[in-house]
């Protein structure tokens, strides 16, 4: 990604090829459609004075993703370089309430298919072991009082 900056202090990030182009209406870029096809060497597009700068992401670094969640910083100048840092962040109470929520209603969805693939098994002259299949269907009406609901559920075994 590129940045545009001036006198070092960042301007705009991200920097488009399309906000070059608006910037600079009079140039000629050819039949490039891109700032690699016109800079392919990082420190041209400084040198030709449209004062870009290529913005590298640090590493993503390790964390739990059930209990926080990563940001990228702005683009700061760091050793040379324009860089964007990740930091993890503890997620709040809502965002933690509002995953366990989806969770269980992407766990209910899945488990309501599965019910109602298996309705054919209740009719009273479908041609299997209606103890077996009734046994079943109730272990997936059972999935959320399991213990661990949401996020760690045990899936019955079709018969």
């Amino acid at each position: 990604m590129y940045a545009k900056v001036k006198n070092n202090e960042l301007v705009k990030f991200p920097y488009s090829f399309e906000e070059l182009q608006a910037d600079n209406p009079y140039t000629n870029y050819g039949n490039n459609i891109d700032f690699v096809a016109i800079f392919p060497h990082t420190d041209e597009a400084v040198k030709h004075g449209y004062e870009l700068v290529v913005v590298q992401d640090d590493p993503v670094p390790d964390y739990n993703g059930s209990t926080h969640r990563i940001e990228l910083s702005a683009p700061t100048f760091t050793n040379g370089k324009w860089v964007r840092v990740w930091s993890v962040v503890a997620k709040t109470e809502q965002e933690l309430a509002n995953e366990t929520e989806d969770r269980a209603n992407t766990v209910r969805q899945q488990r309501n298919k599965l019910l109602s693939e298996s309705d054919w098994t209740q009719v009273a002259d479908a041609p299997v072991d209606k103890n077996v299949w009734s046994t079943y269907r109730q272990l997936l009406r059972e999935i959320p009082k399991q213990r661990g609901f949401p996020f760690s559920v045990q899936w019955p075994i079709k018969p």
